[in-house]
Order: C-alpha cells, then structure tokens, then sequence
C-alpha cells in the first residue's frame, strides 16, 4: 500500500516560486490569501496622520 506524502505550506500574499511547484491548486491557494489580506488591509483603519 502507497501512502501519500504530504507537507504543509505557509502561503503568503507577496508569493513564492514553491506555489507554482504546486501546480493550479497552489495558485488558487495563493489568489484566495492574497484576496484575504487585500480585503483585512482595506477594513483596517487608518492613522490620522
């Protein structure tokens, strides 16, 4: 019996060359973080400067 290998990987928004590694599963993956953090950093408010 095979099993799978699997490894856990940390996605950031900035991206890395390992996503494409990952194939079209990692670029949604990484498209969803990146639509995450654009959407947290909108709702965070401003300093008034």
């Amino acid at each position: 019996m095979k099993t799978k290998k699997t490894e856990e990987y940390t996605l950031t928004a900035q991206g890395s060359i390992g996503i494409l590694a990952l194939g079209s599963i990692g670029i949604r993956k990484w498209r969803e973080v990146a639509k995450e953090t654009k959407v947290a950093k909108k709702s965070k408010p401003k300093k008034d400067e």
